[in-house]
């Protein structure tokens, strides 16, 4: 399906991050995909907000502060499924970033979905949250 072969994608993009290294990735991969993150289809979003919360792990804290804009500001998308796609990917990168920054920017946009009129956007927001006070 198209779904399996954009989840594919985004996992040979942390792959090449993990082989070539982040500088290359700063290079060849991050300017493309924030470039996705506000293109005007939707699909392409989704995929891109997904494609930052995995790349997360392998680019590290500098790079996370270069990418978590544009995933606070798909939290903003007219499209529901960008919003809980958003969600997903502020909650996988809260752990690789410093607590100043989850204050300021990750919680305050999950904190805002959290009262999203999309059922589904409210649920991952909420549950998002639950695992950053873990954090």
């Amino acid at each position: 399906s198209v779904s399996t072969g954009r989840a594919a994608a985004i996992t040979n993009l942390k792959k090449l991050t993990e082989v070539f290294g982040v500088e290359w990735a700063a290079h060849n991969i991050m300017p493309q995909v924030l470039e996705l993150c506000v293109h005007s289809n939707y699909l392409y979003r989704m995929t891109a907000i997904s494609a930052v919360a995995a790349l997360g792990g392998a680019v590290g804290r500098d790079s996370i502060k270069g990418l978590l804009p544009a995933v606070v500001q798909a939290s903003k998308d007219p499209v529901p499924n960008c919003r809980f796609n958003a969600s997903k990917a502020l909650q996988a990168l809260a752990p690789f970033m410093e607590g100043s920054a989850v204050d300021r920017q990750i919680r305050p946009a999950l904190q805002s979905l959290t009262g999203d009129e999309d059922p589904d956007v409210q649920f991952f927001a909420r549950s998002a949250l639950t695992q950053l006070k873990a954090l």
